[in-house]
């Protein structure tokens, strides 16, 4: 069981979450115009695993995205973490590997490689797409919201 600190980036409103879902058709009050198409986005820092450091900071959680996806007068939501090397590689190891926000050295000498900050990303801020591409990714990744695939930092 994760045993998260009980400091004020880990309580309140600020409990990590740690559940993916994919819910379909919202109860709604009301009715939604069927003309209205489209998704509303965020990100969110949501750790998977306690911290290695009890004083670490929110800025260094896990990457959270949500969805909610507008279309034939239905509302689905979606919400999943975003999949990064560091994210992936804690879920295998079933705990926290690295260490404190920005400081590579310290982290779990099984992961630790100061050249290579970009393995420690935790795509937590704002998700962004122009023309169906997603820039800080790979080249060529596409997303598609009817595609029931999310993007992926990889």
């Amino acid at each position: 069981m994760a045993n998260f600190p009980h400091t004020l980036p880990y309580i309140g409103l600020n409990r990590p979450v740690r559940i993916e879902a994919s819910i379909r058709e919202l109860e709604v009050e009301g009715t939604i115009p069927p003309d209205i198409r489209g998704a509303f986005f965020r990100a969110v820092p949501d750790p998977a695993h306690a911290p290695m450091y009890s004083d670490d900071i929110t800025l260094s959680a896990d990457g959270m995205v949500s969805r909610f996806l507008f279309e034939d007068g239905q509302v689905d939501y979606d919400i999943k973490y975003v999949r990064t090397h560091r994210y992936e590689a804690e879920r295998k190891a079933r705990r926290a590997l690295y260490g404190h926000y920005r400081n590579p050295y310290t982290d779990d000498p099984s992961v630790r490689d100061p050249s290579r900050p970009d393995l420690r990303t935790v795509a937590n801020t704002t998700p962004v797409w122009h023309a169906g591409r997603r820039p800080s990714g790979a080249p060529g990744r596409r997303w598609s919201g009817r595609s029931g695939r999310w993007p992926t930092s990889r």
